[in-house]
C-alpha cells in the first residue's frame, strides 16, 4: 500500500493496529543529529475510533554507538582471522565447533564447513583422537586453558602437526560459553625435529664407534658432555666428571701448559690442534694423550664453550720414549768406538756429519759440508777407490 509523504508515515501501522516501531534520525535545535526507536500507539475512543497517538522516543545513541563498536570489532577480527598465519577456532561449552578461519584449510585439508558442530573430532588422527577429546573434556568441565600438540590426516593421506593453545570464553554475566583458540601448523618444526634426532643418531653412533674420546665445556672449561670413550679410556664415571674441568684430571707438571693452550684457542677463535699432556687413570697413574680443540660460537659471535677430540697416544710416547733409550745407547756405542755417522743428500751433495765426524776430518763443528769438503780431506791415493765405492753403493 502506497503511504503518502508526511505525517501518515508515522501512523499508518498504528490505525491498523500494527506494532509500530522504528529507529528514525532527530535533529535537536542546535542542529546536531541523533538516533531514536520510535514507538507509536494509536488512542482510541470507546467506540474504538482513532482519536489521536502517543508516540515514544528513546535515544539509542548509546545503543548505536555499542553497535557500531561491534560491527568494528568484528570487521577487524575477520580481518585478523583472514590474515592470521594461524588456525582460528570457536567452541561452545558442548564441544562443538561454531567457527573456524580458512587457514584451518590449510593445516587439515578440509573445507571449513567439516569442522562445524562435531566434524572437527574426525579431522585429528585417529591414535590422537580419544587422548585429545578427553583432553578437551577436561578441560571444559575445569573451564582451563588448553595446550598441546597433535596431528590431522589431510584427504590425500598426509600427516600435518599442528600446536594447539585455547582460552575460555566468558560473556558479560561471567557465564562460561565455549573457548576461542588457534591451531599453528608446526609440520616443518616437527620434520626438523626429525631430521634432528636421526643426526644425533648418527652423530652418537660414529661418537660411541670410535676409539677416541669426544668431548666439550662450557665457556669456564667445565665438561658439559664426554662420550663413552672417558670410562674405556681412563676407568673413570662420566657422570662424575660432568661440571669438572681438565685441570682436575691433568699432570700437574702439565697444567700450565694446557690451559695456555686452551685459553689460546678460545681467544683466538682459532682451533688448536696436536696439545699433548698426561691424563689421570683411575689406578692412579697418568697416561699421554693429545687434544684438539675448537671454541663453540654463538649466532652472535661470542665464544659459549669449547669442544674437541681426545686420543691416547701411550703406545706412541712409549715407542718414543724407547726410540729415545735406542738411540742414546747408539750414540753411546759410537762415541766408545770412536766411530763416526754420516749422512749423504745426493740432490744437494751436502753432507750431515755427527761430532765424531767433524773431529776425525778437523773440520769446525757446524759447518756446511759438501761433498768436496770431504774429497779434499782424503788422501789422494784413496780418493779414487773410495769414489768408485761411492758409485757402486
Amino acid at each position: 500500500q502506497d503511504i503518502p509523504v508526511g505525517f501518515e508515515v508515522f501512523v499508518a501501522k498504528s490505525r491498523r493496529d500494527i506494532v509500530s516501531e522504528q529507529e528514525w534520525t532527530y535533529i535537536r535545535k542546535d542542529g546536531s543529529c541523533f538516533p531514536v526507536l520510535l514507538s507509536i500507539t494509536a488512542l482510541k475512543d470507546d467506540n474504538q475510533q482513532v482519536i489521536g497517538f502517543l508516540g515514544i522516543a528513546q535515544d539509542i545513541s548509546d545503543r548505536k554507538q555499542a553497535e557500531e563498536s561491534l560491527r568494528e570489532s568484528e570487521r577487524r577480527f575477520a580481518s585478523l582471522a583472514a590474515a592470521a598465519p594461524v588456525a582460528i577456532f570457536r567452541i561452545n561449552r558442548d564441544n562443538e565447533c561454531i567457527y573456524v578461519n580458512e587457514f584451518w584449510t590449510r593445516i587439515t585439508g578440509q573445507e571449513s564447513s567439516v569442522a562445524l558442530g562435531y566434524g572437527w573430532i574426525e579431522t585429528i588422527h585417529p591414535d590422537d583422537r580419544e587422548q585429545i577429546h578427553q583432553q578437551w573434556t577436561q578441560a571444559i568441565d575445569q573451564q582451563a586453558p588448553y595446550q598441546g600438540e597433535g596431528r590431522c590426516v589431510k584427504p590425500d593421506g598426509t600427516i600435518s602437526f599442528y600446536y594447539c593453545q585455547a582460552l575460555p570464553e566468558i560473556d558479560e554475566e561471567g557465564n562460561f560459553i565455549g573457548y576461542i583458540g588457534t591451531l599453528t601448523d608446526i609440520s616443518d618444526r616437527k620434520q626438523i625435529e626429525t631430521d634432528l634426532i636421526e643426526s644425533e643418531g648418527k652423530f652418537r653412533r660414529l661418537v660411541e664407534g670410535g676409539n677416541d674420546l669426544i668431548w666439550s665445556t662450557d665457556k669456564n672449561g667445565a665438561f658439559t658432555y664426554l662420550s663413552p670413550q672417558f670410562q674405556t679410556l681412563f676407568g673413570l664415571e662420566v657422570n662424575e666428571w660432568i661440571g669438572k674441568t681438565f685441570t682436575d684430571l691433568v699432570h700437574p707438571e702439565d697444567v700450565d701448559g694446557l690451559i695456555s693452550a686452551y685459553l689460546q684457542s678460545i681467544r683466538s677463535q682459532q682451533k688448536a690442534s696436536n696439545i699433548e699432556f698426561r691424563h689421570l687413570h683411575q689406578n692412579g697413574d697418568y697416561i699421554w694423550v693429545s687434544i684438539n680443540t675448537t671454541p663453540i660460537i654463538d649466532s652472535e659471535g661470542i665464544v659459549i664453550g669449547g669442544q674437541g677430540i681426545l686420543a691416547d697416544i701411550s703406545d706412541r710416547k712409549q715407542a718414543e720414549q724407547q726410540l729415545k733409550k735406542t738411540m742414546d745407547r747408539l750414540s753411546v756405542a759410537l762415541k766408545s768406538g770412536a766411530i763416526g755417522c754420516w749422512e749423504w743428500e745426493l740432490e744437494t751433495n751436502i753432507l750431515t756429519w755427527d761430532e765424531r765426524i767433524y773431529e776425525l776430518y778437523a773440520v769446525p763443528l757446524g759447518t756446511t759440508v759438501l761433498f768436496v769438503t770431504w774429497a779434499n780431506r782424503v788422501h789422494p791415493d784413496d780418493l779414487q777407490p773410495a769414489q768408485t765405492l761411492l758409485q757402486q753403493a
